[in-house]
């Protein structure tokens, strides 16, 4: 029973005394298991300057009617609806929401570090708060029939919150009466739920009205949600999505007009995000899938017609090289999600090159829609000279418990021969310190049969590794190189081996079985008690091998630019998509209205989506390992 629980049970691992872990060791056999354990803090908040970790100081006014889906391709609130940044932004950590994008709350500052990083049993304290900019309700009586609705989702791909947590949503009023009189501009809590497993999203609305001990419409009304979790890190997670505030509304108007991308469509690869680019060209045919998955969800109890496509774009030209061959169209309603799948036609463009990336944006289309701007999701496939099975992103950290003799192997496979040159990981800062503890990168030929004691293991290679890595960049991966260069053909497993109990905390990516449509990851595979057992856990470790050069950047996806010396930008003008390359890896780019507002930041990309945006000037800044540049950028 111990042990079914102890993955969840690693959150507050400063709880359990050494010696307490010990004995349960020696209760359950000694017996080596894997684990995932929730993120520590988000480096890549904690990275970032003041202009996104602090509040805003002006005070701005939202209008009505008051919408936001977050589906916008950044970790960044909207700040015309919103006047904080503790909560952040993700496209990958609800599951299944109604549409693509949500925010996410936690025990972390909004400079990505634990409010009381020591406080391990903190309970009843908030957390993250979400607050809306104020909003001008005075106008409004009750005949205007004012109604706010949110969807609402428990853990997400992170953490479950405990019973004892909970996620309240509270009005600003105006006067509100209390047992010691009447106060001026107070909080009211008008809607909670208790923290709970994960669960569907459900969505919830509610009226915006006064009382004679309470009044909210007034000229600066406000709403907020507020979490209350353990506050020693990115534990005890809440998720809220699609936040509608609107006159002329009532508690049963909970269907819209809308249809949205709920999640980023799958890698054109069978098996990979990421895969080297002579691999690819030498047996194209067998890596692509033959068909597009494009997954769409409608948010009304009405049965809606929709068009659903995709294209397929090459990064590197900007020519479109792939695309759905006819318009295809289908019935759904009652809120129902579902995954559309049409026939693959690409045209592979001859002599490849050493890298490239192609851009697969899908979604749908249907008339009326309240919120077009969410109907399509994009992904991003890289050919470079790495393998990857993850999609760049990490939700959680994966180890090894109970062991002082445990090892993890992750399974590849080469088309044609390769020299492996060196390894990436990316480590997570994790609940347990172990930046001097030991391990040893391993890369096997074949593994022993699953369930057989693991003595026919053919090493290759092993590296003893003095302490795991880390960097305050996005999901940076730490590059291994190795002694010498290691030819391999077929199949092959990279991981390491440890002769100490400790959780590695590699980063892991939970998105995995989305790209599978399956449960375990069939290439995983971890040794307990001397004998090799396939993974139950639903993801994969960020492990890259890398058949070429060391990488030009180890945070996220990096690929090399062309030889000038400042960062180029093309096309421009543009109608949405801007590419960027420069010799230097490209840490970051700010996009600028002509007022001088941050409208969006991006991390470790050299492309951006900017076709939501209106047409205009706008400026964009791009930072290296060297500097930066300003570039004005037209769209059309």
């Amino acid at each position: 029973m111990f042990m079914s629980l102890l993955p969840r049970a690693t959150k507050n691992l400063v709880k359990v005394s050494s010696s307490l872990i010990l004995l349960l060791s020696i209760w359950t056999g000694a017996m080596c298991q894997e684990t995932v354990v929730p993120l520590r803090g988000l480096p890549w908040i904690q990275n970032s300057g003041p202009e996104i970790q602090g509040r805003r100081t002006r005070q701005d006014t939202a209008v009505l009617p008051f919408f936001d889906d977050f589906s916008q391709p950044s970790y960044l609130l909207n700040d015309t609806n919103w006047m904080d940044n503790q909560c952040y932004v993700s496209q990958t950590f609800g599951v299944k929401p109604p549409s693509i994008g949500v925010a996410v709350f936690d025990g972390l500052r909004n400079d990505g570090k634990a409010y009381e990083p020591d406080d391990v049993n903190s309970k009843f304290e908030s957390a993250d708060t979400l607050t809306s900019l104020r909003i001008d309700l005075s106008p409004y009586q009750a005949s205007d029939s004012l109604y706010i609705s949110f969807f609402y989702q428990p853990q997400g791909r992170g953490d479950a919150p405990e019973p004892s947590d909970s996620m309240t949503l509270q009005f600003l009023a105006d006067s509100l009466l209390t047992d010691t009189g009447w106060v001026h501009d107070g909080w009211f809590t008008i809607w909670s739920i208790q923290g709970s497993e994960l669960r569907k999203f459900r969505q919830f609305i509610l009226p915006v009205h006064n009382s004679q001990r309470k009044i909210f419409t007034h000229d600066h009304f406000q709403f907020r949600f507020v979490g209350y979790s353990n506050r020693s890190g990115n534990l005890d997670n809440h998720i809220i999505d699609y936040v509608y505030l609107d006159r002329g509304r009532n508690g049963a108007d909970t269907s819209f007009n809308d249809i949205a991308a709920y999640f980023r469509p799958r890698s054109l690869l069978q098996r990979y995000w990421a895969m080297p680019s002579k691999q690819f060209r030498n047996n194209f045919a067998t890596e692509i899938r033959d068909s597009v998955q494009i997954p769409i969800k409608t948010n009304t109890r009405l049965l809606r017609n929709i068009s659903y496509g995709y294209a397929v774009k090459d990064l590197n030209t900007g020519l479109l090289i792939g695309k759905n061959p006819s318009v295809q169209a289908d019935n759904i309603g009652d809120y129902q999600s579902k995954i559309f799948t049409q026939k693959l036609s690409l045209t592979v463009p001859p002599n490849l090159p050493d890298s490239f990336a192609w851009q697969l944006k899908a979604g749908g289309i249907t008339s009326p829609d309240e919120f077009p701007f969410n109907d399509s999701a994009s992904s991003r496939m890289v050919f470079s000279n790495f393998y990857a099975y993850d999609d760049g992103t990490a939700e959680a950290g994966y180890g090894l418990i109970n062991t002082t003799q445990g090892a993890a192997a992750l399974r590849f496979n080469l088309n044609v021969p390769d020299t492996l040159q060196g390894v990436s990981i990316h480590f997570n800062q994790g609940e347990q310190a172990v930046q001097n503890q030991a391990f040893k990168l391993t890369i096997w030929k074949s593994l022993t049969a699953v369930g057989e004691i693991s003595d026919a293991d053919e090493i290759l290679y092993q590296k003893t590794i003095p302490s795991a890595e880390y960097s305050n960049y996005v999901n940076a991966f730490v590059y291994f190189p190795l002694d010498t260069e290691l030819i391999l053909d077929g199949e092959f497993y990279v991981g390491w081996t440890q002769d100490r109990s400790f959780i590695l905390n590699v980063g892991f990516d939970q998105n995995y079985d989305e790209f599978l449509n399956s449960g375990f990851n069939p290439n995983l595979f971890y040794n307990s008690g001397g004998k090799w057992r396939e993974s139950r856990e639903r993801g994969v470790p960020m492990i890259r091998p890398y058949f070429g050069p060391e990488p030009l950047s180890n945070v996220g996806v990096a690929e090399p630019g062309n030889t000038s010396a400042t960062p180029q930008m093309y096309p421009n003008p543009s109608q949405g998509w801007v590419n960027f390359s420069s010799p230097d890896a490209i840490l970051e780019i700010l996009v600028f209205d002509i007022q001088g507002r941050l409208l969006m930041r991006i991390e470790n990309e050299d492309t951006i989506d900017l076709s939501a945006m209106r047409r205009g000037v706008y400026y964009c800044q791009v930072r290296t390992n060297h500097g930066g540049s300003m570039h004005k950028l037209i769209l059309n």
